[in-house]
């Protein structure tokens, strides 16, 4: 499930989400959340991730 934040356009996907897309573990993707390398928010219990901060797998290795 996508949550579209309308009035900015903005793109935020749920933490499965961002595991499927990045092709990262649950595990890995607190780690990069936790040093500052993706943009979140949480609401409840749940996070989720901005897309456009995101452009792939290499970004979040530093390459």
């Amino acid at each position: 499930m996508k949550l579209v934040e309308q009035r900015r356009g903005a793109i935020w996907l749920s933490s499965k989400e961002m595991q499927k897309h990045l092709k990262v573990s649950g595990c890995e993707l607190m780690h990069q959340r936790e040093v500052g390398k993706l943009t979140f928010r949480k609401k409840g219990n749940a996070y989720f991730y901005l897309v456009s901060e995101v452009i792939s797998e290499d970004t979040l290795n530093g390459a």
